[in-house]
């Protein structure tokens, strides 16, 4: 059974606190706070753990198998909102592959197959401001144009068979220039080829 006590805060106002769950002062105001109940620390979640919560975050993959050569690549255009993309992109094969990620790409005309994004908060009716390159539509990317040209290649990564390319997201996330198109892309070294290419991001404004 939770015991719950009342306590009066700088505000004069009061509120029910327990062990588990209290309210702090900040400057006059109360913000509640979650309490491990083991060790009595404070209790936190990270950003981006923070905005699947908030229903601003966003997945999406492609994959492909073949031959050498066989590809899986996604192409999108970045908003033109107060919104800023934040990205991180997981790359994986079964064969020796590598990964490219393009600035302002050229992309065939009218190639590749539009596909909706899934929010990561399933909870959430929010859609993401990103739309793919086959068409304009707001909320989807395009799966498997043809990319002629990367523009500017800001990462690019080779992983060999079996391994996954990874990447931490403190160390590793892109924050994306406003209405701008990108392409990522996973390509294959070796015959039997199954590839992925997984990327998720959140969409806020920036605080300063």
């Amino acid at each position: 059974m939770t015991n719950w006590t009342k306590r009066v805060y700088r505000d004069n106002k009061k509120r029910l606190e327990n062990t588990e769950q209290q309210w702090v002062d900040d400057g006059g105001k109360a913000l509640q706070v979650s309490i491990d109940p083991a060790s009595g620390a404070q209790i936190f979640i990270d950003q981006a753990q923070s905005q699947i919560h908030e229903g601003v975050a966003y997945e999406t993959t492609a994959q492909a198998t073949g031959g050498s050569g066989i590809k899986a690549t996604l192409t999108f255009t970045t908003s033109d909102t107060k919104n800023w993309m934040h990205l991180l992109v997981h790359a994986r094969s079964n064969v020796e592959a590598h990964f490219t990620l393009g600035e302002g790409p050229t992309i065939g005309a009218a190639t590749g197959t539009n596909k909706v994004v899934y929010n990561r908060n399933r909870n959430s009716t929010n859609t993401s401001g990103i739309f793919g390159t086959r068409t304009v539509t707001v909320g989807n990317v395009t799966e498997g144009a043809t990319v002629t040209s990367f523009g500017t290649p800001i990462e690019i990564g080779h992983f060999g068979g079996g391994r996954t390319g990874g990447e931490s997201r403190g160390q590793d996330e892109w924050i994306l220039k406003q209405n701008t198109t990108y392409a990522l892309e996973v390509e294959s070294e070796a015959a039997s080829a199954d590839i992925e290419i997984y990327m998720s991001w959140y969409e806020i404004e920036p605080t300063n």
